[in-house]
């Protein structure tokens, strides 16, 4: 089964953050880091985000994971 690759866009939606907030997430191991696919794009799995916000809302008991 085949992954789908997702952009910061996609992080910053499923977080409700902005774009640094993304970058201070990694730099704290809450969101994995992502694979440089050019000096310009980083690209990483959906199911990598989708369980680092699933953890993330059991850490903050977050009830509403939409």
């Amino acid at each position: 089964m085949e992954d789908e690759l997702v952009r910061i866009k996609y992080i910053q939606k499923k977080f409700s953050v902005s774009e640094s907030t993304v970058f201070k997430y990694i730099k704290c191991n809450i969101i994995p880091k992502g694979v440089r696919i050019s000096h310009r794009m980083t690209v990483w799995l959906k199911s990598d985000i989708d369980n680092a916000f699933l953890q993330y809302c059991i850490k903050h008991k977050i009830i509403n994971m939409n």
